[in-house]
C-alpha cells in the first residue's frame, strides 16, 4: 500500500503529466492542422464522390416510392380525432404550425418531428397519438 505522500506525489505527477499531454497536443493542432486524416467515406462524402462508397441496403436505402402518403380511408378519421381546433384540457390550443406537424404526421402516419426547442414537439406528438386513439 501507499502512504498518503506517495499517493498525493503520485497524483500530482499524474496531473502534470496530463497537463503536459494537453498543452503538447493543443500546440501540435495549433501548428499543424492535419494530425489526423478523415476516413475515406467521409472524403467521398465532402467530395460529391458517392460512388466510391456502397450502396445501402434496399431497407434502408432512399426510395419516394416507399414514402407516400398512407391512403386506407382513415385520414378524416384520424384527423377528426385529433380535435386539431379544440382547446386541450389545460386551455391551450395548438399553433398554426403545430397543426401542421400533426396533420403531415396523420397523412404519413410517421414522420420525424424535428421543431426548434420550445416549439411545442411533445405537444404535436401527443396530439398526434390522440388521434389514434378509439
Amino acid at each position: 500500500p501507499m502512504s498518503t505522500a506517495s499517493t498525493a506525489s503520485a497524483s500530482s505527477t499524474y496531473v502534470t503529466s496530463a497537463a503536459n499531454a494537453g498543452a503538447k497536443a493543443a500546440a501540435a493542432a495549433a501548428t499543424n492542422t492535419t494530425t489526423s486524416k478523415p476516413s475515406s467515406a467521409s472524403n467521398a462524402m465532402a467530395s460529391g464522390r458517392t460512388k466510391d462508397l456502397p450502396p445501402l441496403p434496399p431497407m434502408i436505402a432512399y426510395d419516394p416510392d416507399r414514402v407516400a402518403p398512407v391512403d386506407d380511408g382513415r385520414r378524416a378519421e384520424l384527423i377528426r380525432n385529433a380535435q386539431l381546433n379544440a382547446e386541450l384540457l389545460n386551455g391551450w390550443k395548438i399553433l398554426p404550425h403545430q397543426k401542421s406537424g400533426v396533420l403531415r404526421g396523420l397523412k404519413m402516419r410517421r414522420f420525424i418531428l424535428a421543431f426548434d426547442m420550445g416549439l411545442g414537439k411533445t405537444l404535436v406528438g401527443c396530439v398526434w397519438g390522440k388521434a389514434f386513439k378509439s
